[in-house]
């Protein structure tokens, strides 16, 4: 990510313009808590740093992260070339308050410019459980094949309390679905389960995958595979790729880039989830 000059550095204390354009971006703050989630135990300080659009839209495709634990923020002197002394000086006190006031992790959002100083905004915050709690569905969902964990997935889809962690418009692009009822009544059509409310189906691995790619679509965030039991594509098993959404003309297959570019159709049953990583929102 870009280095930041504390010269060239405007911090802001009420930039609700700034702040909302960082929220609009699709599956941004899912990106921050996981990250967040995965590096808890060092007190984390995230920098998301991107060019200052020249207008309203959201442009996620230039936007750089980086994340500095505890043992570089407060220790390294290098830290204070990038920001200001009283900046360590307040991460110590936010990070040194009691639970349950103590953060997850402290986050700064900024804006920078070609011919003037970045503005940056600034924050401390704690994780969001339903994302969080998607993320552990999903884990759970990719490791083996259990009903209670196929469950849990219809639940959280059905629970009122995961709205917000939703962004509804790339979630409806990705799933291919004209609303979030249509989208619900797809989960149980794909798993065999389009009975009375709490009807569980038997778990395969197509069913905990098509679950698992429509909890990361709701989330924004990528679903990374590796291609395994095709027959007729055999020389592809094996490849790594992103599911890209659901193939608006079959409903059993998604659409997988992979990582050389080719872009492919597979069923839930031929892949298999590999985290390489951190999670990561969907790129444009």
């Amino acid at each position: 990510p870009q280095t930041l000059n504390p010269k060239s550095l405007i911090i802001i204390l009420n930039p609700e313009t700034q702040k909302a354009w960082f929220a609009s971006v699709p599956g941004l703050r899912n990106e921050l808590d996981l990250l967040g989630r995965k590096y808890r135990s060092d007190d984390p300080f995230i920098e998301v740093v991107t060019l200052a659009p020249r207008s309203d839209a959201v442009r996620s495709s230039g936007i750089q992260i980086k994340v500095v634990p505890r043992s570089f923020w407060e220790e390294n002197p290098a830290f204070i070339d990038s920001w200001p002394e009283e900046h360590r000086e307040i991460l110590r006190l936010r990070f040194g308050d009691p639970p349950p006031r103590r953060p997850d992790f402290a986050v700064a959002f900024t804006f920078t410019y070609s011919d003037k100083p970045g503005r940056t905004v600034q924050s401390t915050t704690k994780l969001n459980g339903d994302t969080i709690r998607a993320a552990e569905i999903v884990e759970a969902l990719t490791a083996r094949t259990r009903v209670e964990d196929l469950a849990d997935a219809f639940a959280w889809f059905e629970s009122s309390s995961h709205e917000h962690a939703i962004s509804l418009d790339s979630t409806l692009h990705y799933c291919n679905a004209p609303s979030v009822e249509e989208l619900l009544l797809a989960v149980r059509v794909r798993t065999g389960s389009v009975g009375a409310r709490g009807c569980v189906p038997v778990t395969t691995r197509a069913s905990n995958n098509d679950l698992a790619c429509l909890m990361m679509g709701c989330l924004g965030i990528e679903f990374e595979i590796r291609l395994t039991e095709l027959r007729s594509a055999a020389h592809l098993n094996g490849r790594e790729g992103i599911v890209r959404g659901q193939d608006s003309n079959d409903f059993e297959r998604w659409n997988v880039r992979l990582d050389d570019g080719t872009l492919i159709r597979v069923k839930g049953a031929n892949f298999v989830h590999i985290p390489r990583g951190v999670y990561k929102r969907i790129s444009p």
